[in-house]
């Protein structure tokens, strides 16, 4: 199951982080819509809140929305690349769903390789030091997809 994101904090202004509060408030008592909609609210005022998009990627992840799931974790990295819980998370359900995602031809899947090559080969330095800095199944995870021995 993909893990929970820390509690929002940060830059946030007052009305956004209520409704990242109430969101999480919502998430851990299964209520997955509301907490959604919560989410949503918040980051139209907070939009670099990462955690947000994590807890939202949770609630799509309990909706059984997979590529809305895998959109916001995108959205947490695109912030910050180095965000654990998110990475975590998008390789644990990219392993669960691996068998529901279409099949490309040989050429997109060169094409893809050699994007998140580029993708990684840029970000490998600062991730491979957050990868030694986790603990052991986040760090294994992360070594994986990187390429590095955990």
């Amino acid at each position: 199951m993909p893990v929970l994101a820390p509690p929002a904090g940060g830059r946030s202004g007052i009305p956004a982080r209520v409704n990242f509060q109430q969101g999480e408030a919502l998430l851990e008592r299964e209520h997955y819509q509301e907490a959604l909609e919560e989410f949503e609210k918040g980051l139209e005022k907070d939009p670099k809140n990462v955690t947000a998009y994590i807890n939202k990627g949770l609630a799509q992840h309990a909706l059984g929305r997979l590529n809305d799931e895998l959109h916001a974790y995108n959205q947490a990295l695109a912030f910050d690349w180095t965000n654990v819980t998110a990475w975590q998370n998008k390789i644990v359900i990219r392993k669960r769903h691996r068998k529901n995602q279409p099949r490309v031809n040989g050429c997109q899947a060169a094409a893809r390789t050699q994007f998140q090559a580029a993708v990684i080969g840029i970000n490998r330095s600062i991730l491979s030091t957050v990868v030694r800095q986790t603990t052991s199944p986040a760090r294994v995870r992360c070594s994986i997809l990187l390429g590095l021995s955990p």
